[in-house]
């Protein structure tokens, strides 16, 4: 062997060592050189009602129709037209008609699988049988006009699809939870939409719809589109050419979009460092952020209130009984009020209500939800009053299944009723419009569109103008636009002044050069690799 292939051999081993400790550095740091997770298009398909919950019902021609199945079938149909595209990851809430999730749990769902649409498939129904047609519920309003925006985009898209195959074309419809008695808020205190799937979806970061494929209670359009399984596939695949429409997609064609991060139900465990966010700051108190210590929250009136958004996760008692608040105030026998409930936020209720003193250091607060009334609640589910301290600063919220299974032994258990100490923060008077509008998720819309349409008023209006106030202890069933009852919306406090955050980006833009950097490393080392051994081979 000579000289100069001995040293060419050295080099390859020492360059094979380098690649072979930067892959090992890589992979102790919890760093990975490529993406975690492919970048594709999450749509979530969500059949409405289903398990105990048939939906609307009618029997025509001595056929019995209900519409679980017509939605399962339906959304089976569109699956299997959106499943022919690269790059397309489509889903679905339910692949049986045994199945019931409640509304906040279809949007939990969504939220898990990193969902970039939320699409709910219902069949309408009226108490005049000559209603019929197809609509598509979409969201309208000023909390986040970018998602907004595009669920009507993308709604006209279908509805176009959806009357090519005959149905009449009812518009898109859109109603907020402002009038009569049922007034509720978006976190910066503008009017929420009413419908459950499409508030929660719009909190949870995601466009979301409810498309009312035909009229169930119409003789006419189940004949012409709900009597058998081909017709429900022509719905299914016009639904689901709108939605390939319009987001760009063709055969054959692979759609790449920036992954949307999931975020998981299941995992109870709010690092507010992280989460900050989730924190709403109303009344005269004021939100600051740290990376070590969380949120802060200060008010000149020695009376800090704020309420905590999951973003559209539900909560049940069944699984989580137990919660750990870690917090310490700046006023050592300051008095902290936890609320949860629905509508009734601002009610002084001792069974919607915890009460506990703070401390200056920080301590784990234990609320056991095991003995209250039973909740079900995909956002606003805690509302944070405090008396006698300038500054409250949280750090952790958890959720446990049991007391028992809460890993801390220097808890301090938070006493039920304490209401008196409430701060009550009156309705808004006008909507607000929000200082900021958060980051759209990594969707595309098309171009300038016309103004959105409004519920039709050729025939009259399925929708109940005056609302009845939902109980914090039910957790409504999805109703069809025809039905009384309001979906499943909850009261928001109204944020009077605007949360200061301060924005903390350096260790994200740090961990992003880094990854950059071995990146760079690892392509270079693998082609002098390859360049050294194809030398070696040579001679």
């Amino acid at each position: 062997m000579s000289f100069s292939n001995c040293k060419l051999k050295i080099a390859i081993k020492k360059l094979s060592f380098l690649l072979a400790f930067v892959l090992v550095f890589c992979a102790v740091a919890g760093i990975s050189p490529l993406p975690s997770h492919a970048a594709e298009l999450v749509i979530v398909l969500d059949p409405g009602h289903g398990g105990s919950d048939p939906g609307a019902e009618n029997t025509v021609d001595g056929k019995l129709y209900q519409e679980k199945t017509l939605n399962l079938k339906i959304s089976q149909a569109a699956k299997a037209y959106l499943d022919k595209f690269s790059g397309v990851k489509v889903v679905m809430t339910r692949n049986d008609d045994n199945t019931y999730l409640t509304l906040g749990q279809r949007v939990a769902f969504a939220n898990k699988q990193g969902a970039h649409a939320l699409v709910s498939i219902h069949n309408n129904s009226s108490g005049e049988s000559s209603a019929g047609g197809a609509l598509i519920i979409v969201a309208d309003n000023d909390f986040r006009p970018d998602l907004s925006k595009q669920t009507q985009d993308m709604s006209r898209k279908i509805l176009s699809h959806m009357c090519s195959v005959g149905l009449r074309d009812r518009g898109l419809m859109t109603l907020m939870a402002n009038s009569g008695s049922y007034v509720v808020y978006y976190p910066d205190g503008s009017p929420q939409d009413y419908y459950g799937i499409v508030q929660r979806s719009i909190r949870a970061g995601i466009p979301g719809i409810i498309i009312e494929s035909a009229f169930i209670s119409s003789p006419d359009d189940v004949r012409k589109y709900l009597s058998s399984d081909e017709k429900l596939s022509a719905l299914g695949t016009a639904i689901g050419k709108g939605i390939a429409e319009y987001y760009g997609l063709s055969e054959g064609s692979t759609f790449d979009t920036a992954y949307r991060s999931p975020i998981n139900a299941e995992k109870l465990d709010f690092t507010l460092s992280h989460h900050a966010d989730l924190v709403y700051a109303f009344g005269d108190s004021k939100k600051t952020y740290n990376k070590e210590n969380g949120v802060t929250l200060s008010s000149s009136s020695s009376a800090p209130t704020a309420y905590l958004d999951y973003m559209g996760m539900t909560l049940q008692t069944s699984e989580y009984s137990a919660a750990v608040i870690t917090a310490k105030a700046s006023y050592d026998g300051a008095k902290m009020s936890v609320y949860y409930g629905a509508d009734e936020v601002y009610t002084i209720n001792s069974d919607y209500c915890y009460s506990t003193t703070l401390s200056t250091d920080y301590r784990h607060y234990v609320i056991d939800f095991s003995g209250s009334p039973i909740w079900d609640l995909g956002v606003n589910f805690l509302q944070l009053n405090v008396k006698g301290a300038e500054s409250l600063s949280l750090k952790n919220i958890e959720f446990f299944s049991s007391v028992s299974s809460i890993p801390y032994s220097d808890t301090v258990s938070v006493n039920k009723g304490g209401g008196a100490i409430q701060t009550s923060t009156p309705a808004p008077t006008s909507t607000p419009k929000p200082t900021s509008t958060p980051a759209p998720t990594a969707t595309p819309a098309p171009t300038s569109t016309p103004e959105p349409t409004k519920a039709p008023t050729e025939e009259p209006t399925e929708v109940p103008t005056n609302t009845p106030t939902i109980k914090p202890t039910a957790f409504p069933s999805e109703t069809n636009v025809s039905e009384t009852l309001p979906p499943n919306t909850e009261t928001t406090p109204k944020e009077e002044s605007t949360a200061i955050v301060e924005n903390n980006d350096d260790t994200q833009g740090s961990r992003a050069a880094l990854i950059v950097a071995l990146v760079c490393t690892i392509a270079l080392a693998i082609a002098i690799l390859i360049a050294l051994i194809v030398i070696e081979r040579r001679k």
